[in-house]
């Protein structure tokens, strides 16, 4: 059985520890045990001793309820037999995973059934025990209805509240001033989890009430070196790039160049979406925002790094299958944010042409050069170049990160405002010291209105229970205080941002390695929890996510020998109308994979019996993704790469 789970039923805090949304948003329980967030266009239906949320589609059914005993796994399989009519899946097959309880949470569990790539239903079960009552969410769900609608269900299963619990709330607690000793616990826990995550090097900046107090740097440059990382190690910063897109628009919203509800068109008549309406209706607003059902597709960008051009970017928008209605769930999209910073671009004067070199232009002009972020850029020639620039580091399959080249990275260029800057920790500290100034850098220079500074943390779409998604920002809280952050992931380096600001604190950790949010998010959670003088829960919980870390790795079988034989058929070149050209080769006793953009080794998977469950791309920048290899009904081999939500055919081209 494939090891497959919703990514959203796997939130770390399955119970919300957070205030409610507003009463009619919610379902609470007759019984007064818990209460559930009903999303946007949901209906909820009570019935005897249950409730059952539905999605708009009725694809999706989610029931919620309450029973006395102790044992989980018997109370999930027992109720989701007596709720759903006919469901006939044994027990025996599912895959039954004990979570880690924690925030008074007695005991947790999640069950999946078993399923398999193509299936068209996914049934999931998460129990949790307080004081002898079990809180049950189960799942009914059409596979591809749950993909499109990922982060609705999340809103639900972190939102689920038990009121037993108690909940801490910060709103008027004042936090320390950060000193010696607090510094000297954070620094612990960095150097712990630095080495326990095996996470080649970070940069760590902190400010608080208008200045710097902390910039340092732990571990190597490139693991097998002894280059030390310096708070002015130069490293990419992802998707956090966007934060400063939004900014960018914010200042052409100041001077009045557009305004957030400027219609997309009347800049770029051409622009396009899939619907027609939707089209018409689309504001530079609604570019940043997550929330107009464009899907995330970055295979695409992956792919065709090489030929992608902003024009080519807006043309395939158009092309894509939007998930949702508008504005009625979350859907990250690298591509429509490039298209925001680009049309941007456009506004001021430029053409399609030159939207890259404009755009970039601005920002360096605009934001890095006013708030002295000498060690920021755009171009890779100069990360060639520099001395003092850390090595990304991709993750094989075998969970093991390694240097990677440069080259690698330059597939963030053709989306460029979403996720292409270079960074310092000490040059992410004077940006965090403009926001929470309110748009004034350090030395006294407006950079932005206060006005358009706070239209970007608007929530726009709801990601989880507790978080929202702004303009460019992710829109959240901690414990009660406003918390606003973005994090970012190229295949070699990850970052996070985070303020707290009516706390006046801000912290930015960047990391040489590919997927740290762990640790990046571990280290800001673990300097909220000192200067509230907090007990550490960050701590237990990420020896916990190693330990299920190294579980998971335990259960993936990677010892088989691949059958060169059966590949012998498919040696050849192959071609994908969205991805583009595909080579098979064998070399030795290795099957390769040559996009053009990048190669990588393949590698099966063996499932309980022995059998090849998957075959998987070993290397970044896609490790992990898997790939089929078929006949097709014409006696032709073709390669299918399914991630869901799309199937990807290549088709024999020799």
């Amino acid at each position: 059985m494939r090891r497959f789970f919703l990514v959203l039923m796997l939130v770390f805090g399955m119970v919300s520890l957070v205030a409610a949304q507003d009463d009619d948003e919610r379902y609470f329980s007759p019984d007064g045990l818990f209460s559930v967030p009903i999303p946007t266009n949901w209906t909820v239906e009570q019935a005897d001793g249950y409730a059952v949320l539905v999605d708009p589609d009725e694809m999706i059914l989610v029931y919620v309820l309450a029973v006395a005993g102790d044992d989980l796994t018997a109370a999930v399989d027992d109720n989701i037999r007596a709720l759903i009519p006919d469901f006939d899946m044994a027990l025996a097959d599912a895959d039954i995973q004990p979570l880690p309880p924690d925030a008074g949470v007695d005991e947790a569990v999640i069950i999946t059934y078993e399923f398999e790539m193509g299936d068209e239903t996914i049934y999931q079960g998460l129990a949790q025990s307080v004081d002898g009552v079990i809180y049950l969410m189960l799942f009914d769900a059409e596979f591809d209805t749950a993909l499109r609608r990922q982060s609705q269900i999340n809103i639900i299963a972190s939102g689920f509240t038990i009121n037993a619990l108690d909940q801490v709330d910060l709103s008027d607690v004042a936090p320390l001033t950060i000193d010696e000793d607090i510094i000297a616990e954070l620094e612990e826990f960095i150097r712990y989890a630095l080495e326990a995550g095996e996470v080649p090097g970070a940069s760590v900046s902190i400010v608080q009430d208008g200045e710097v107090i902390y910039s340092a740097g732990f571990g190597v440059q490139e693991l097998g070196g002894d280059e030390p990382v310096t708070p002015d190690t130069m490293m990419m910063i992802g998707s956090t790039s966007k934060t400063m897109t939004t900014v960018y628009l914010s200042q052409l919203a100041d001077e009045g160049i557009i305004t957030w509800d400027t219609p997309v068109i009347d800049i770029l008549p051409s622009f396009a979406l899939a619907d027609p309406e939707v089209t018409d209706e689309i504001t530079f607003r609604n570019l940043m925002c997550a929330c107009t059902g464009v899907p995330r597709r970055d295979l695409e960008l992956i792919f065709n790094a090489d030929e992608l051009t902003p024009s080519a970017i807006l043309a395939d928008i158009a092309t894509y299958r939007l998930f949702t209605g508008f504005g009625e769930a979350f859907q990250y999209s690298n591509q429509l944010i490039a298209a925001g910073g680009y049309i941007g671009a456009l506004a001021e004067g430029g053409d399609l042409a030159d939207a890259y070199d404009v755009y970039t232009a601005a920002i360096e002009s605009r934001i890095l050069a006013p708030l002295g972020m000498e060690n920021s850029f755009f171009a890779f020639e100069r990360a060639e170049t520099a001395e003092n620039v850390a090595t990304p580091h991709g993750v094989n399959l075998d969970m093991v990160y390694y240097p990677i080249t440069l080259d690698i990275e330059r597939f963030v260029t053709p989306v460029a405002p979403a996720g292409a800057l270079w960074s310092t920790a000490n040059d992410m500290s004077q940006y965090l010291l403009m926001l929470l100034a309110g748009g004034v850098a350090p030395n006294g220079e407006r950079i932005v209105s206060e006005e358009n500074l706070l239209a970007m943390w608007e929530p726009q779409v709801g990601v989880t229970a507790q978080m929202n998604y702004g303009l460019g920002w992710f829109v959240d809280e901690y414990k009660g205080l406003p918390l606003l952050h973005h994090g970012g992931n190229t295949f070699g380096f990850t970052s996070d941002l985070a303020f707290l600001p009516t706390a006046d604190i801000g912290i930015s950790v960047l990391t040489n390695a590919r997927g740290t949010n762990i640790f990046n998010e571990g280290v800001r959670t673990r300097l909220f929890e000192l200067v509230f003088d907090l007990e550490s829960d960050i701590l237990p919980a990420f020896e916990r996510l190693l330990e299920q870390a190294e579980e998971a790795m335990a259960d993936i079988d990677l010892s088989a020998e691949l059958d060169l034989g059966f590949f012998a058929d498919f040696v050849g070149s192959y071609a994908n109308a969205e991805l583009g050209g595909l080579d098979v080769q064998i070399v030795g006793d290795a099957v390769i994979l040559d996009a053009g953009e990048f190669t990588t080794e393949l590698r099966a998977s063996l499932n309980e019996d022995g059998e090849v469950s998957d075959y998987l791309f070993h290397e970044a920048p896609l490790t992990g993704l898997p790939v089929e290899f078929e006949i097709d009904g014409g006696g032709q081999p073709q390669i299918v790469i399914d991630i869901g939500t799309d199937r990807y055919v290549f088709t024999s081209v020799d």
